[in-house]
C-alpha cells in the first residue's frame, strides 16, 4: 500500500464496491437471455431481493467493521514505522549505554504493541516484552540510584503487560502507550542527569 492514507482508503473503497457489485449480480441473478421472465422466475427474483435487503444491514455493518479494523491496523503500522525510524536515529546518537538500553526497551515495547493490536500474535508480543525487560535489567546498574524507582515501575508495568498477554485478556491492565510514555520520561531524565 502507498503512504497516502486517502489513496489507501479510496482503493479499499473501490475494492469493496467491486466485490459488492459482483456479489449482488450473482445473488440477484441476471435476466434471462431473451429478457423475459416467467412468473416463477419473477417470484424467485423478488424473494432473492427481499432476502438480500434483509441481510444488507448486517453485511454493511460487517463491511464497516472490517474497514475500521483495517484502518486501525494501517495506523498502527504507520506509527510503528515512524517509531522504528526514530528509535534507530536515537540509538545512533545515544550518549551512553544506559540510554541505548532504555531506547531498545522502548522499541521492543512498540513492537509488542504492534504484535498485539495489529497482528494478534501474543507469543511474539511476549517475546518482545521479554526483550524489553532484559534491556531494562541491562540499564539498571548503569543509571544513577535516584532513577532506579522509575526503572522499577516500568519493569513492573512490562511484567504486568507480559502476564496480560499470557492470559490473552482483551483489556490491557497497563496500556503500551503508558509504558512508552514512562520510558520517554525516564530517558529524558537520564539525558538531563548525564548518566
Amino acid at each position: 500500500m502507498r503512504k497516502d492514507p486517502f489513496l489507501n482508503f479510496g482503493f479499499l473503497m473501490l475494492v469493496l464496491i467491486f466485490f459488492t457489485v459482483q456479489h449482488s449480480t450473482t445473488l440477484l441473478g441476471l435476466a434471462a437471455q431473451d429478457g423475459t421472465l416467467s412468473r416463477s422466475e419473477e417470484s424467485q427474483r423478488s424473494d432473492l431481493i427481499r432476502d438480500a435487503a434483509a441481510h444488507a444491514p448486517a453485511t454493511v455493518n460487517r463491511a464497516t467493521e472490517l474497514l475500521d479494523q483495517t484502518w486501525r491496523r494501517v495506523k498502527i503500522f504507520d506509527e510503528w514505522a515512524m517509531e522504528y525510524n526514530t528509535s534507530q536515529w536515537e540509538l545512533f546518537r545515544a550518549s551512553n549505554p544506559a540510554e541505548s538500553d532504555l531506547l531498545r526497551a522502548r522499541f521492543y515495547v512498540a513492537n509488542a504493541e504492534v504484535f498485539t493490536e495489529a497482528v494478534s500474535e501474543n507469543t511474539r508480543a511476549i517475546r518482545e516484552l521479554t526483550r524489553a525487560e532484559s534491556s531494562l535489567l541491562a540499564a539498571q546498574p548503569l543509571v544513577r540510584p535516584n532513577l532506579t524507582p522509575q526503572l522499577k515501575t516500568i519493569e513492573q508495568e512490562i511484567t504486568a503487560a507480559e502476564s496480560n498477554e499470557r492470559t490473552s485478556s482483551a483489556s490491557s491492565a497497563v496500556p503500551f502507550e503508558t509504558i512508552k510514555a514512562d520510558l520517554d520520561r525516564l530517558i529524558e531524565m537520564l539525558r538531563l542527569s548525564k548518566t
